[in-house]
């Protein structure tokens, strides 16, 4: 990892509260000397890890791991083994082979240690909670300095609590939860933020420049983000939502021809979808849309057949508003 550049002195963001940190803290809310203290730690704990290897400790508690704490559908690999336990049962293994030196990182007001549970369990999500996604180098060191973070102020407040020794697990815990949180939604977090602001850009591009510039940004857009292979991205809504904001851009730009082919366009991609109620509500939607279109291209037997299947599609679904709604556009097209 390059060396960080950036001054020592602690950023000025707030949070108002630790779920608020746990799914906002970024790398670069980190200080540089956070961050170097990040990388120490995780070097410190590889080392202690690779010579608690060769306890006896180690050996049993990686054996069992991967005999009796198997996962069914997520596994990951076992620190220094190589065989593959369920997620918990590799962090489990991993924690036991430097605890098993105890030779790894401390915090006095904690009487205990937080990177011997954090870092297994971080490299267990890693391997196993989604093995199609890596994060990269800063994203780990993020999701690992928050579990220290996590982890060292539950200790610090149990034992403010109740002065006598509260054992690590008892507080690690809540650090591992808070890492566990925090990995789900690096990965996961960007794709509804990025599905808003392409809506507004596509509008936005669509107003100020052009259609044609609208649906290339769209193309672009698509065949970046599936290269980037994240968990949560489906690829056919996050094309089926895009192909209807291109639609209402290009009929806000005047371009109903092109409205068309988006609407039409969705319909296939709607096919694509599971069945079930959200499936009929937008078939239902882009037949609206498209009844609309039809309509200003001076089609009106075509705006009426899709408003009409749009009309008994609300009406299956419970849906009097929109059903109302059709019924009316089909009954004004027709007069």
């Amino acid at each position: 990892m390059p060396e960080d550049k950036r001054s020592s002195p602690v950023n000025a963001r707030i949070f108002a509260s630790v779920p608020a940190f746990v799914q906002r803290l970024a790398f670069a809310d980190l200080p540089a000397d956070v961050v170097a203290q990040a990388r120490r730690c995780l070097l410190d704990l590889i080392g202690v890890a690779a010579a608690g290897t060769r306890t006896r400790a180690s050996g049993i508690a990686r054996s069992y791991a991967a005999s009796q704490l198997c996962g069914r559908d997520e596994t990951a690999r076992i620190l220094f083994d190589g065989r593959r336990a369920g997620i918990a049962g590799a962090a489990f293994a991993g924690a036991t082979t430097i605890d098993a030196i105890d030779g790894h990182d401390g915090h006095t007001l904690t009487k205990g240690h937080a990177g011997v549970a954090i870092l297994p369990a971080l490299l267990a999500l890693c391997d196993g909670a989604d093995r199609h996604h890596a994060i990269g180098g800063h994203e780990f060191l993020n999701c690992l300095t928050l579990g220290y973070e996590i982890a060292t102020r539950a200790g610090i407040a149990q034992h403010a609590s109740v002065p006598e020794y509260h054992c690590s697990g008892s507080w690690n815990s809540i650090g591992c939860a808070a890492v566990a949180a925090m990995y789900t939604f690096v990965i996961d977090r960007f794709v509804p933020q990025l599905r808003e602001a392409a809506a507004r850009t596509i509008d936005l591009t669509a107003v100020v420049r052009s259609y044609e510039d609208a649906r290339r940004l769209v193309n672009d857009l698509m065949g970046t983000v599936r290269e980037w292979h994240l968990p949560s991205f489906d690829p056919v809504r996050f094309e089926l939502g895009l192909r209807i904001e291109l639609g209402g851009a290009a009929a806000g730009a005047g371009r109903h021809q092109a409205a068309l082919a988006q609407c039409n366009d969705a319909l296939p991609l709607l096919a694509r979808l599971p069945p079930g109620p959200e499936r009929e509500l937008l078939y239902n939607e882009v037949r609206s849309n498209r009844g609309t279109v039809l309509m200003r291209l001076g089609r009106p037997a075509e705006a009426a057949a899709a408003f009409g299947e749009a009309e008994d599609g609300f009406v299956q679904l419970g849906k009097p508003q929109e059903a109302l709604r059709a019924r009316v556009a089909a009954r004004w097209v027709v007069r």
